[in-house]
């Protein structure tokens, strides 16, 4: 299906009869999550058919900041699988829109909050250095540049010693970095650099009694 297509197809669903009570509430929002989880998958599988193409790289970039655009839940896993896909390689050397070499961090940094776990997890199981740079992009977006410091720091204090906690310590080293690039989007933008799109979530799972 046409990377276009997608993005109006939820455009075409049943018109919604709005209701003021709560029961009828929750059966319009599952309707809506339902649709979202079917346009999601969809722009998962365009994404994933073109981004091994160099000249598939632009379309699979398009389908994957829609997903961030429409704040995918089910479409983390995917994108923090992909994190360093670069989305921009068949381009002249030069200077490249980050949004565009690294489609996946921008997505994560728009759905927030929930992807914030799933995303350090993965630099923790990983030597990748450029896995690691990436995720403090993406922290710095979705929470902003105190809340991501505070985050990764607990973190890091919470691990006992060994590669786990060597590998998060590797991601707080980019944090200066990205914090350089949210402040010089921020101003290109006008967005809100230091207010996250969720609350952040607690860097250490609570332990069940």
């Amino acid at each position: 299906m046409p990377c276009v297509a997608v993005t109006f197809a939820i455009l075409a669903a049943p018109a919604l009869a709005l209701s003021s009570d709560w029961q009828g509430q929750k059966s319009i929002l599952a309707r809506l999550d339902a649709t979202r989880t079917v346009e999601a998958d969809r722009l998962i599988h365009y994404a994933t058919a073109n981004m091994r193409s160099v000249h598939g790289a632009g379309p699979a970039t398009t389908a994957i900041l829609l997903l961030g655009r429409m704040r995918a839940d089910a479409a983390i896993p995917f994108l923090v699988d992909n994190l360093t896909f670069d989305g921009d390689r068949a381009a002249a050397a030069g200077i490249r829109p980050f949004d565009q070499v690294y489609p996946c961090v921008t997505a994560l940094g728009a759905i927030g909050g929930p992807a914030v776990n799933r995303v350090v997890a993965s630099a923790e199981a990983s030597d990748d250095g450029q896995r690691h740079a990436l995720t403090a992009h993406v922290l710095v977006r979705a929470l902003g540049p105190e809340l991501a410091a505070d985050y990764l720091n607990r973190r890091f204090a919470a691990l006992p010693a060994g590669d786990r906690r060597t590998r998060v310590a590797g991601v707080i080293k980019w944090l200066p970095t990205a914090n350089i690039y949210a402040e010089a989007r921020g101003r290109n933008t006008g967005q809100h650099k230091d207010r996250p799109l969720f609350d952040p979530p607690d860097p250490v799972p609570a332990k069940r009694p």
